[in-house]
């Protein structure tokens, strides 16, 4: 084999073996064993095989997930967070902001928006909406449980605006989690660093040739309130893999 293949379908061909059903336990295990040891010794992540022997290589691809609503909702500030959780991910994070248009066949949105290669963006699909879902149920308990005095003093738009600050860290908090897991994950694999490194920086070329983005200024609101709490809630989020399964179904690709 070691004359026939290259490293990288080497590793192909044990990854297959290795969830060969019709293969003995015994021959499985060792399968994966060969294969964890190739990927170990040349740095290659598992994700970077495709396009190896009869499969096509992974494209990149846009990623959106969309959340409705305009001025006076928490649309932008949901985006804010959500954007650095694609980044975090190793994702191209940007927005399509529609929030002014004023139609009767079209809402008022935004599209978080996020590039990088099929299975990325099909995981940040499912874990934006799963954040985004936990983001306002975090911030809706957090509201519920302030007194009645801390709610007069802020006021009306007060209490708008720390609840969107609240959501927005929320978005900080969790990608500062992933990010943390991330780093843990790359420590245990030698070589794993390099690999997700040249993974990035392809999806950030990529961004830069074929979507023209231009840099946004994100300012802040103009509360500090609830700024630590939602960055705690969110450091705090499920991130896991359990969580994709809160995905509402609003994401899509192109």
């Amino acid at each position: 084999m070691a004359d026939k293949f290259s490293i990288e379908e080497r590793i192909a061909h044990f990854l297959r073996l290795a969830e060969d059903q019709g293969a003995t336990q015994a021959e499985r295990d060792t399968a994966a064993t060969q294969a964890e040891r190739l990927m170990l010794k040349h740095a290659i992540d598992r994700a970077m095989l495709d396009g190896v022997g009869e499969q096509r290589k992974e494209k990149i691809i846009v990623g959106r997930v969309r959340v409705d609503g305009g001025g006076g909702t928490y649309s932008y500030h949901a985006m804010r967070g959500m954007v650095a959780v694609a980044n975090a991910m190793g994702l191209t994070g940007y927005y399509e902001d529609f929030t002014k248009v004023r139609s009767h066949y079209f809402k008022p949105h935004i599209n978080i928006c996020f590039a990088g290669y099929e299975s990325d963006v099909k995981d940040a699909v499912g874990m934006i909406n799963s954040l985004l879902l936990q983001a306002m149920v975090a911030m809706k308990s957090w509201w519920r449980n302030q007194s009645s005095y801390t709610k007069y003093y802020l006021g009306r738009q007060g209490g708008y605006h720390a609840r969107c600050e609240f959501i927005s860290q929320f978005g900080a908090g969790a990608a500062r989690r992933i990010q943390d897991e991330r780093e843990q994950e790359v420590a245990s694999v030698a070589g794993s660093e390099v690999v997700l490194f040249d993974r990035s920086r392809e999806v950030s070329d990529w961004a830069a040739s074929n979507l023209g983005l231009t840099i946004k200024k994100t300012s802040r609101t103009s509360s500090a309130f609830g700024r630590s709490e939602g960055y705690a809630a969110g450091r705090n989020a499920n991130t896991g893999r359990a969580s994709h399964g809160l995905s509402q179904g609003r994401g899509i690709t192109s």
